[in-house]
């Protein structure tokens, strides 16, 4: 039953079992378009998602690479101050 106001005047009107099933569709189908549309967004969202994680692991895999080639930068400096440490003993030796 649907009440409505007319000067002041309540008057009623009953809902048939075709108008309750019109408006079951309309929101059936709002909801359906709701759903398609939510679905829709957790789709690109998983997108992006998959996107970033790849970017991230190219990224640690860059940072893995450059303390690997640092830590040899710094062996290698380490060697060459042990070289020089050596000639310069013998240098004062003589």
């Amino acid at each position: 039953m649907m009440a409505r106001s007319y000067n002041g005047f309540i008057m009623t009107m009953t809902l048939t079992k075709q108008d309750l099933q019109a408006i079951k569709s309309i929101v059936d189908e709002s909801v359906d378009e709701s759903k398609i549309q939510t679905a829709a967004g957790f789709a690109e969202l998983h997108d992006k998602f998959d996107y970033l994680e790849a970017e991230v692991s190219e990224v640690k895999q860059i940072v893995q690479r450059t303390e690997r080639v640092l830590l040899n930068e710094v062996d290698r400096n380490n060697q060459q101050d042990k070289a020089l440490l050596k000639i310069r003993n013998t240098l004062r030796a003589v």
